[in-house]
């Protein structure tokens, strides 16, 4: 597997650019807004390919027509967003992706990627020629439906298990493809009430470590207002404040039963600003400190 990693420096997005180009094909890259940028790829070659994962922070990326004049043969990127929301535009239309929902950009036409926030993604790169027949750019908007869901489930996770098990790569290779060959037969179904809570909470369930994770920016993400959130979870009986506290204080009670690491780590680690405050809320729910429960479960 090789890794490209860029840490906030004045001259983060030209490396970034320069990376771009090792891993994937020559593009321009931008800043959106005033962010210190940070970004990390990590890429596995296929038979017929590669995989990569992209984690960065916010930035667009542009493939000129330059670009596209010199390129070296046309590849096909299948991005799969894991989290975050991007704005892709190229000669098909222009297109919002949400979490679940995999774009396909073709590098024989321009085309730009626009997050405004830090995002992560699976992107397969499939040669033009070895792409299933059914597949054309575009969007497919599989986080609509539960089948679309499941399948984008699958991806992402042949696409961890390439970056983790290289020797493996020429039988995940044939799964990929052949999940991509899957992707157009799944009908977009509306998005119902539930349908969208399940999305929302898979997200929760992928993300919560991240501290500033919160109504406002579940919203963003998923392109409905703040308002919208709370009345979908309102029908749990439970708030959304309170499903992403319970899902911190599960991975901190994990953490607690599983490493010796200190409280205050543990709390940052599950997505809590404040060490104090999570210590209240875990006493809350236990009734003992994080410590005396820790101390009680080794005993």
């Amino acid at each position: 597997m090789r890794t490209w990693r860029i840490n906030s420096t004045a001259s983060g997005l030209r490396k970034w650019q320069d990376g771009l180009a090792s891993a994937f094909v020559r593009l321009d890259a931008q800043a959106v807004g005033n962010h210190d940028f940070v970004g990390r790829i990590e890429q596995a070659h296929l038979p017929t390919g590669q995989v990569s994962r992209v984690r960065a922070a916010p930035h667009r990326v542009l493939r000129r027509s330059e670009h596209v004049a010199r390129r070296r043969g046309d590849l096909v990127f299948a991005n799969l967003q894991l989290s975050g929301r991007g704005l892709v535009e190229m000669p098909q239309g222009r297109y919002e992706t949400a979490p679940m929902d995999l774009c396909l950009v073709s590098t024989s036409e321009p085309y730009s990627i626009t997050h405004t926030a830090p995002f992560e993604l699976i992107s397969i790169a499939i040669p033009q020629d070895a792409l299933p027949a059914t597949l054309d750019p575009g969007i497919l908007r599989l986080s609509q439906s539960a089948a679309g869901r499941e399948l984008a489930n699958v991806l992402a996770g042949l696409g961890a298990l390439a970056l983790q098990l290289p020797a493996a790569n020429d039988a995940l290779n044939a799964q990929i493809l052949s999940t991509l060959s899957l992707v157009t037969q799944v009908s977009a179904e509306e998005t119902d009430g539930t349908a969208l809570l399940e999305a929302i909470q898979a997200h929760i369930a992928r993300c919560h470590m991240q501290p500033e994770l919160s109504a406002a920016p579940l919203a963003a993400s998923f392109g409905i207002t703040e308002r919208k959130i709370h009345a979908l979870f309102e029908e749990t009986g439970q708030t959304v404040g309170s499903r992403i506290e319970a899902a911190r204080l599960a991975t901190a009670q994990s953490l607690l039963e599983t490493t010796d690491l200190q409280i205050s780590a543990i709390a940052a680690r599950a997505g809590f600003r404040d060490p104090s405050y999570f210590a209240r809320v875990f006493r809350r729910k236990h009734g003992v400190s994080p410590g005396a429960w820790r101390a009680a479960q080794l005993s």
